[in-house]
């Protein structure tokens, strides 16, 4: 029986495949040199590398390993975005580097590491077979999902509470300016003032009607929950 290995580290076109190993056996017998050095090959190797990939993937970045990647990876998300904050999944090994440790948890919570920083969220891994939620749990992908914010503060829990809010909107045609009312749920009031910051960004000068509540408790531990009621015209 034969099996495709998709966990062992990175996934590839197998162990020591033939085709592989002779390309590369003939391509260190031809040049060995630096790759910071402009050649046409490197041009042509990207453009035919872009164009076995979907719209809008059109650039190629040439790097020497896995933790080179992620860095880039890291640098280029918080340009686009602006922010810091990671979500990463327990148990996740992203490279050695110092930037990578610290958003690879079987590095900083294991022997010798010193835990999180306060902008990494760990997400437990989404195992329908032997996790807390199983296959036959209708919303085991929303209770995983739940446990990402459930040690976040106050501000980022309401941020991605809107934000999940805004993508479905946008998925039905629709965007916050459509929302008409809000229901927020809270476990610590006390919060209020952090909560209202975060919502303020989100609807500007003239927000919906809101309802603020007090509860003992939320699922998944999490400290805001955020209900919206939004009217979108027929014509969109």
């Amino acid at each position: 029986r034969r099996y495709l290995d998709a966990y062992n580290n990175v996934p590839h076109v197998g162990h020591c495949h033939p085709r592989i190993v002779r390309a590369a056996q003939s391509q260190m017998a031809v040049l060995n040199t630096n790759t910071r050095y402009l050649h046409d090959n490197l041009t042509r190797y990207a453009e035919r590398l872009a164009a076995t990939l979907p719209d809008p993937l059109n650039v190629c970045f040439f790097l020497n390993s896995a933790s080179e990647a992620n860095e880039l990876a890291l640098r280029l998300v918080r340009a686009h975005t602006g922010r810091r904050e990671m979500i990463v999944l327990e148990g996740a090994y992203h490279g050695n580097s110092s930037g990578l440790i610290d958003i690879s948890p079987y590095k900083h919570d294991g022997p010798g590491g010193t835990g999180a920083p306060d902008w990494v969220y760990t997400a437990p891994v989404a195992d329908i077979y032997r996790g807390a939620f199983k296959a036959d749990d209708s919303l085991a992908g929303a209770k995983y999902a739940a446990g990402v914010l459930a040690g976040a503060d106050v501000a980022t829990q309401t941020r991605q509470c809107l934000a999940n809010i805004a993508a479905i909107l946008a998925a039905a045609g629709g965007s916050m300016a459509d929302v008409v009312k809000t229901t927020v749920y809270m476990r610590d009031l006390d919060a209020f003032a952090e909560m209202n910051t975060v919502y303020g960004e989100a609807f500007g000068a003239l927000p919906p009607a809101r309802a603020t509540i007090g509860v003992a408790d939320l699922p998944a531990g999490a400290s805001v929950e955020i209900e919206a009621v939004a009217v979108i015209a027929a014509t969109r």
